[in-house]
């Protein structure tokens, strides 16, 4: 009888350790999916590359009329908009069989675009073995073609198109990161999982600094001015508020987000004045906020939502300033805004993938996998798809040292915009 209620006791055990773990086997069983998905995008990519190589190696030692950055008109195949052949009462009136036939009957006719060339020896995704000679980006809209044949193409003397003053300036790269005020390294992109605001000094330190100086015994106590910790939540207000009176814009949004969790209107329309005095001071954390709160995807849960009005405008105004300063998410948002919506599913634009590039170009990892979907359809050129690699890279190095590092293994977040597996 001992022996048998030994074994149901270790069973019991075993079966109370596995549902504690039940979470832990859910976040493992996550990580474990996205690391598969991660392959499978890797694995697309260098069959894409694999496949633009092959094309190359094949007409190595051909000659070509033009070059890539010639400016040349390639003659393309338009039909007429079934928006233009249709009108309202055909909808009404027609079967289906009489709109088949119309919209069969549809004008085709050719036109000549101006466009620069991207790629030379040029195939689409999956037919390595049907070779174009030249890829080429139209002026018109950005979009990605193929000439057919170089008979296709001749010279153009149009100069390239100039872009508006404010498209240069949303899509110039962004400013370089603020630094770290202790290690003088760039502070990380999750910067409410890997930075903390000192209230008594108005400093974001990093994670990998507070983490030091808690080693070295300055534990509690601010590791830029030496100023204790608040005492309290009293405390904390009182000087936060200080900060607010000196016109400090990042004490303006962490006083938002705390009375934003109340769950009291008073307190959500006082958030909202905060949040908006941190915008005019130019903050893209405020103006990323302020573009998800005016969204009409903002969910359920928002604490504006009883009484903040969706607007679109609004929304894209401050997604737009918040991707200028450098904001990633807002630059991820404005990418999925100009992508074309299918259900639940998105189709990535060339406008989009623009975005995509920017932000995977600061270290972003969402941008960088939108970028590799867009690179394996065909829809970003080796040239920028091996650019936006390297600096991807190059940016992620730029915020990485031994001391956030040893953060990371400490704290359960994402580590400097890689997924931690």
């Amino acid at each position: 009888m001992g022996k048998k209620s030994k074994r149901k006791a270790g069973k019991k055990k075993k079966g109370s350790s596995g549902g504690g773990n039940s979470g832990g086997g859910k976040a493992a069983a996550s990580n474990n999916q996205a690391s598969k998905e991660d392959k499978e995008l890797d694995k697309k990519c260098d069959e894409r590359l694999a496949e633009l190589q092959y094309a190359e190696k094949e007409n190595q030692g051909k000659e070509l009329q033009f070059s890539v950055g010639d400016r040349v008109l390639c003659t393309i195949a338009q039909t007429d908009d079934l928006d233009d052949l249709f009108d309202e009462d055909d909808f009404a009136t027609l079967s289906i069989k009489d709109m088949i036939i119309k919209s069969l009957a549809r004008r085709i006719r050719h036109v000549k675009l101006p466009g620069t060339i991207v790629h030379l020896w040029y195939c689409n995704p999956g037919k390595k073995n049907v070779i174009y000679p030249y890829q080429i980006r139209l002026d018109e809209d950005d979009r990605l073609i193929y000439a057919e044949s170089e008979t296709s193409v001749i010279k153009s003397d149009l100069p390239p198109p100039r872009m508006t003053s404010s498209d240069e300036l949303l899509f110039a790269q962004p400013p370089h990161r603020e630094d770290c005020p202790i290690c003088m390294i760039p502070l990380p992109l999750q910067q409410t999982q890997q930075t903390r605001y000192f209230s008594c000094c108005g400093k974001v330190i990093c994670l990998g600094c507070i983490v030091h100086s808690d080693e070295v015994g300055l534990k509690d106590i601010c590791p830029f001015c030496r100023a204790p910790e608040a005492s309290g939540e009293e405390d904390k207000t009182r000087r936060l508020e200080k900060r607010i009176q000196s016109n400090d814009p990042e004490a303006m949004v962490w006083s938002a987000v705390l009375l934003s969790r109340t769950g009291n209107i008073q307190d959500g329309k006082k958030s909202m004045r905060l949040m908006k005095r941190a915008a005019d001071l130019g903050l893209c954390t405020a103006h990323y906020n302020l573009g998800c709160t005016y969204s009409p995807y903002c969910g359920e849960d928002s604490p504006y939502r009883d009484f903040v009005e969706h607007d679109s405008d609004k929304a894209l105004f401050h997604l737009e300033k918040a991707a200028i300063a450098g904001h990633g998410g807002a630059r991820y948002c404005l990418g999925v805004s100009t992508s074309t919506h299918t259900g639940v599913k998105f189709s990535p634009s060339f406008l989009s993938m623009k975005h995509f590039m920017i932000g995977a170009k600061s270290g972003y990892a969402q941008c960088l996998e939108r970028v590799k979907d867009g690179f394996a359809g065909g829809m970003v050129t080796k040239a920028d798809f091996e650019e936006t690699l390297r600096m991807h890279k190059e940016s992620l190095d730029e915020m990485k040292s031994d001391q956030r590092d040893k953060a990371a293994a400490l704290y359960p977040f994402t580590s400097w915009g890689e997924r931690k597996q």
